[in-house]
């Protein structure tokens, strides 16, 4: 383990923007013996100074080893498709605001669906925006995408899977996953949350997604001294329910509904790993979780796909009724130096070398006495992840965590936000016409920016 970092250092600069009124601002991430901040000055608002991590030396060298690979803007292959803007809830967090504010976009035709995914090439969609359930020919939509060959996951409040009817509508129609928001099973912190306590109504459509095996993965937000516990309550849960393949861990973020939140309740990805690493009997280790992003930002890399720093990943493995984290079959440590020497290749622009490195990183990660145990599922569910296939969305016995936050104007860091990971398609136009409108970060914090632009001019 390195020693405490003792004096402040700058790690690098970028662009961000006033939290106050999203202006244009240069910032800072700097490093001390307290952690890792994003610093930044505005002329009219004063100084704004946001934590990014509590462990300065881990996080500087994930920082320095990602902007290094991530330096330029790579391709997207994350698709979210936005059929809709409208919503059966009124959640407090929402990134659209509470009550949701106009955005402008329409609802496109399931024909200008079609029509772009007929030309498009790239596998996998997911369908978020609002509440696509509330559009009553989302299962045609399904068949649409399904019919060019995509995998395709639901992001839901779950709302409409109390009917089970129209859950296995959605099923029939080829859905390949749900991402499930749910915020654990504390009423006090749904209410807070949600605006209404849904915990019972979340408990019954994760008992019917169960019952007609879809696999799930959950989105759960995550705020400081709010509902930390939630995180291995839902660990606990996963573990009990092998239909769970996936838990999303979002840090909060001050922008929509929570925009005026109190600064107490703010928190980054990097930090809530330190929870899940504080969660007894899971064995995670954030150092090992700070290898396996190099691994998976070196890949990224070498096939020319975005990455976000904002979004971290790791993976524990079910086995004989219980979670074991991935660096107990793969030799992280071992492979960590050659990742490293791909960097250096990468940045040299010797990309010969570089493939070299990665593929010794990769020999490396099977040096491990317990390998073969998983070695299978390891290749097999790893291959679909990187080439967008839907296999990896199915698989029972891993269960992937990451540690993500959506943009807004405190923590926005420009250099980050090049490579964000998921394009919106929308209708802006006409709903005759489906077409990419930007990053998702991108679109929340114009959507602030309009929101302090009209609250500025006096309008509601």
């Amino acid at each position: 383990m390195k020693t405490a970092r003792s004096s402040r250092s700058i790690l690098r600069t970028t662009e961000s923007v006033c939290p106050k009124y999203s202006a244009p601002l240069p910032a800072t991430i700097v490093a001390d013996e307290e952690g890792v901040f994003m610093e930044k000055r505005c002329p009219q608002h004063g100084d704004f100074r946001v934590r990014l991590s509590a462990t300065p030396d881990l996080y500087a060298e994930l920082d320095g080893f990602y902007c290094s690979l991530m330096g330029q803007a790579q391709p997207c292959f994350d698709y979210e498709i936005w059929p809709t803007l409208r919503c059966n809830m009124n959640c407090a967090i929402c990134f659209f605001g509470c009550p949701r504010e106009s955005s402008g976009l329409l609802e496109p035709t399931l024909h200008a669906i079609e029509q772009f995914v007929r030309q498009d090439t790239h596998p996998f969609y997911c369908l978020s925006g609002a509440e696509a359930t509330v559009r009553d020919d989302l299962p045609d939509i399904i068949r649409v995408l399904k019919k060019h060959r995509k995998a395709v996951t639901l992001n839901t409040n779950g709302a409409r899977f109390g009917d089970e009817s129209y859950l296995l509508k959605l099923k029939d129609a080829g859905l390949d996953r749900v991402i499930l928001q749910c915020d654990g099973f504390d009423s006090r912190v749904s209410l807070v949350m949600r605006g209404v306590d849904v915990v019972s109504q979340r408990e019954h459509v994760l008992a019917l997604l169960e019952k007609h095996r879809m696999p799930t993965a959950l989105s759960s937000t995550i705020a400081r001294g709010l509902n930390e516990h939630t995180v291995s309550e839902l660990l606990d849960y996963a573990l009990a329910h092998p239909f769970i393949n996936g838990i999303a861990f979002l840090s909060i973020a001050f922008d929509g509904g929570a925009r005026n939140w109190s600064q107490e309740r703010y928190m980054m990805p990097d930090e809530v790993i330190d929870v899940v690493c504080r969660v007894p009997g899971y064995n995670v280790r954030k150092e090992n979780v700070h290898r396996f992003q190099k691994l998976h930002f070196a890949i990224k890399a070498f096939l020319k796909h975005r990455a976000c720093l904002y979004n971290q990943l790791y993976v524990l493995v079910r086995r004989r009724g219980s979670f074991e984290p991935i660096d107990a079959f793969v030799n992280l440590a071992k492979a960590e130096p050659w990742l490293d020497r791909y960097r250096h290749a990468y940045t040299g622009k010797k990309h010969g070398l570089g493939a070299v490195y990665l593929g010794l990183a990769v020999l490396c990660l099977c040096c491990h006495r317990r390998i073969l145990v998983l070695a299978r599922e390891l290749i097999g569910s790893g291959l679909s992840y990187f080439f967008r296939t839907s296999r990896y969305l199915r698989t029972s016995r891993l269960l992937a965590l990451s540690f993500t936050t959506s943009c807004d104007p405190y923590k926005l860091d420009k250099t980050i936000l090049q490579n964000c990971q998921n394009e919106i398609m929308a209708a802006d136009q006409t709903p005759d016409s489906l077409r990419p409108i930007g990053r998702e970060g991108a679109y929340f914090v114009n959507l602030e920016k309009r929101h302090c632009e009209s609250k500025n001019r006096g309008k509601p």
